[in-house]
């Protein structure tokens, strides 16, 4: 952070600390308004340093609501994701008559198509303009925010004002999008609009309006489109980086693709298909991607709302920052046995014939599921809600891959990412050679 001074907590017993420690004092979301700078990224978006009851009860809905509905949302996102990567992969470049994809921008796409319909419904996922500006709103967003943040806060409204200008992927984003939530609050202030057998709508922004937006005071539609924003970019954002690195690996690490395919072609993917839940080795190779490469070097972000002093005296001042040294901790002998080695199935604990595996002393552990030394989802009360959404997505994208490709790197010497401060993307000139199976299974 170049505008904080940061604490790192590396051990269990401090983390506690810190998730004891009321948002009052120390404020995931101070933090992440401080670093995405959303009055001037998200449309004017100036939330509060701390989440009232109505942002927590938006928080647990879409915890929920998102899990609940999950299998019945595995076909419509198998559909769509069999339908995107075709499109995808038939519009990239050729080499011999073999596409070579790009696979950040192509996973961005996809990603963006299927989080569309589950957070805005059919209209705006199918409505091609709209999508490229919320893939490109994400980039707006990380490349703003990270020039305003080196400024000194006096020139903040000025440069915000004048970079929100020369960008109109927000303006695309916002208009659309409140034009959805309009019309949704339209309909629901009409009782007969709705009838008991009508289809209603089954989306995030119908939980927003239905189910966390307050009865006395309820909210606009502008705040309604800031706080889908916000999760737009949350989504987006994370979970393209993640598929991204797991793709990568999936090709350097070869001699896991047949015993995954193994996985797919047995009573666990239909026991997945069922249930949204299950396919451990493909589980284990996404977490053990995830811990090698994480997208961000620290987790567990905080700002001190006021003083904080932990129980060995360190002072957090206010303002100053307390984060947890994720990469470092994703890397360390003393959690993770050979931690410098990708084991595919480390978290799932199978035990390889020649006995080079290697297996996790604490027992097998899913992607999904936050400990105290795995951050990736973040820590204590306010873990990603949508962490289990974002799996079940993860996994089917890399069925499909699994299911229907042979795939390589197209330059395996080639770098396939960039560093800048606590964050590693993905290069979007780094290209994967997709050939179809002889067998092509959904």
């Amino acid at each position: 952070m170049p505008d904080a001074k940061c604490i790192f907590v590396p051990t269990p017993k401090y983390l506690k600390e810190v998730n004891n420690a009321g948002d009052d004092v120390l404020s995931l979301h101070a933090a992440s308004k401080q670093m995405f700078m959303p009055r001037y990224t998200m449309h004017g978006f100036n939330w509060h340093n701390q989440r009232g009851k109505e942002g927590l009860g938006l928080i647990r809905a879409l915890r929920g609501l998102s899990t609940a509905h999950l299998p019945s949302m595995i076909l419509p996102l198998m559909t769509t994701i069999s339908h995107q990567m075709t499109r995808e992969i038939a519009s990239e470049e050729k080499i011999n008559g073999v596409p070579h994809s790009a696979v950040y921008p192509m996973i961005q796409h996809i990603v963006a198509k299927l989080n569309s319909s589950i957070f805005f419904g059919h209209e705006a996922s199918h409505d091609p303009v709209f999508l490229e500006a919320a893939v490109e709103y994400i980039e707006y967003v990380v490349r703003t925010a990270e020039v305003l943040r080196l400024l000194p806060n006096f020139l903040l409204p000025l440069v915000g004002k004048i970079l929100s200008s020369r960008d109109k992927t927000q303006e695309k984003v916002f208009h659309v999008l409140y034009s959805i939530v309009e019309q949704r609050l339209e309909a629901k202030s009409m009782e007969s609009t709705f009838h008991p057998n009508a289809d209603r709508p089954n989306d995030c922004v119908q939980w927003i309006i239905d189910y966390t937006s307050p009865k006395t005071n309820p909210w606009s539609a502008e705040r309604i489109v800031h706080e889908v924003m916000a999760l737009w970019f949350g989504a987006l954002h994370a979970l393209s980086m993640s598929l991204t690195y797991a793709t990568f690996d999936l090709c350097v690490h070869s001699e896991y693709v047949e015993p995954l395919r193994q996985e797919l072609e047995g009573p666990e993917y239909l026991k997945f298909l069922e249930t949204a839940q299950g396919l451990p080795l493909l589980d284990s190779f996404i977490k053990e991607s995830a811990r090698l490469t994480p997208f961000e070097a620290v987790s567990v972000r905080r700002r001190a709302l006021k003083k904080f002093v932990f129980s060995d005296g360190t002072c957090v001042e206010k303002d100053d920052w307390t984060l947890t040294p994720l990469q470092a901790i994703n890397h360390d002998e003393k959690i993770y046995p050979r931690a410098m080695e990708f084991n595919g199935f480390r978290f799932a604990n199978v035990k390889s014939e020649n006995g080079n595996a290697v297996v996790q002393p604490q027992g097998p552990s899913k992607f999904v599921d936050p400990s105290e030394t795995w951050h990736f989802w973040g820590s204590g009360k306010v873990t990603c809600p949508g962490r289990f959404y974002s799996t079940v997505v993860i996994k089917l994208i890399m069925s499909h891959i699994l299911l229907n490709y042979d795939i390589e790197l197209a330059d395996k010497e080639a770098s396939r990412s960039w560093i800048w401060r606590t964050t590693r993307t993905p290069r979007a000139d780094a290209k994967v050679v997709f050939r179809p199976r002889s067998k092509q299974t959904l």
